[in-house]
């Protein structure tokens, strides 16, 4: 139907989107515009948060996903956001480890 082609169509533009957005992110001008910015905020000042319960980000994670499931009328994320919800806390870990290693690498740059 025409509502599937416009839909198939948007939804390879957001995909389009976010690759441009990760590959700019990823990209070696970035980094060095974060390891600028980090190195020009006050030591006594900082915005960034180092550590939270793996179980509140859990729970943040399924909020985000229901929210998005409802306002976007999308089952398949609110079946996603009630398997996230029974889920343990354990299956955030690869996540939260690869987090906290860029965290890490940031602050390491930032110190040298």
């Amino acid at each position: 139907t025409q509502e599937w082609k416009e839909r198939k169509v948007l939804r390879a533009g957001e995909l389009g989107a976010i690759s441009k957005a990760i590959s700019i992110l990823h990209s070696d001008d970035a980094r060095d515009l974060f390891k600028k910015s980090f190195a020009s905020q006050d030591k006594s000042v900082s915005f960034l948060q180092v550590a939270s319960s793996s179980t509140a980000r859990a729970v943040r994670a399924v909020e985000v996903l229901k929210v998005a499931a409802r306002e976007g009328h999308d089952d398949r994320l609110s079946l996603l956001a009630k398997r996230a919800a029974g889920a343990s806390a354990g299956h955030f870990d690869e996540v939260v480890t690869a987090i906290d290693t860029m965290l890490e690498m940031l602050q390491r740059e930032e110190d040298a």
